[in-house]
């Protein structure tokens, strides 16, 4: 009697639809688990490529930032010499003689002489186009680099309206006061690179070329280009030695990150 109720009870309709409730439950978690198992899986391959590449990133960047290091330098120097020459010329004494003229064109120059500084960006750019600046995860990193770049448009401004200034005070009017490298000789520094030549000049165009640099250094357009011009360089150095601030701790960053791969 005990077996047939038991049978009974097991072929009851509620007992058939608790357990299909019970299996299809079932196999809805399991396909639950293995679609979240799936997404799981894609994320960390996902995340790997990600890492893998911003690996490539943070080195092309480094190499790019330690690029920037040695030239900044080097423009930090030759603003340093346009800084102190423009204070010389300022103070200077007019030539008397054609050795005097051959140092007074070496000073002149070394204000004169124009040169921009031209970061290295390709890397950066890549990342901002390609919109994977994301995968750089260190924010820190991120801020130095924008602000790198901040920092590099002020200089380009700055250098503009620098310019601007260089040939409105300095260039066009020296270009109608003295001639340029009076003592050269074009013919034989074209040919053997050789500089200015003291000897053979006549008296009388050795007194011309005086009196023009004389003249030079008295000039009131002049003498307010060269404050300028040494106001300016020393902004634009200014600039130059933050952004050689920020682009040393940007590399101890990256190479933190770096060693933790």
């Amino acid at each position: 009697m005990s077996f047939f109720r038991t049978l009974r009870n097991n072929m009851r309709p509620e007992h058939r639809l608790t357990k299909l409730l019970v299996s299809g439950i079932g196999e809805v978690l399991m396909v639950m688990i293995g679609i979240l198992l799936a997404l799981q899986v894609n994320n960390w391959n996902e995340d790997r490529k990600d890492r893998i590449l911003e690996t490539k990133y943070l080195k092309s960047l480094k190499l790019d930032l330690q690029v920037d290091l040695v030239n900044l330098e080097d423009m930090i120097a030759d603003r340093n010499r346009k800084i102190s020459s423009a204070i010389a010329l300022l103070n200077y004494t007019p030539p008397t003689d054609a050795r005097g003229l051959i140092k007074l064109d070496s000073v002149i120059w070394s204000v004169y002489r124009w040169r921009n500084y031209l970061p290295r960006t390709s890397t950066l750019k890549e990342l901002t186009n390609s919109g994977d600046l994301n995968i750089i995860r260190n924010d820190s990193i991120k801020t130095l680099l924008l602000r790198i770049e901040e920092r590099n448009g002020v200089v380009v401004t700055s250098t503009n309206h620098m310019e601007r200034e260089y040939h409105m005070y300095l260039y066009d009017r020296t270009a109608g006061m003295r001639e340029y490298s009076p003592l050269q000789d074009l013919d034989e520094t074209s040919r053997m690179g050789r500089g200015a030549n003291d000897t053979l000049v006549p008296p009388e165009r050795l007194e011309v070329l005086i009196a023009q640099s004389t003249d030079l250094l008295s000039d009131l357009t002049i003498r307010n280009g060269l404050k300028l011009a040494r106001g300016n360089n020393v902004y634009i150095r200014n600039q130059y030695q933050d952004i050689v601030a920020d682009t040393k701790r940007l590399i101890g960053f990256i190479d933190t990150e770096l060693s933790d791969r």
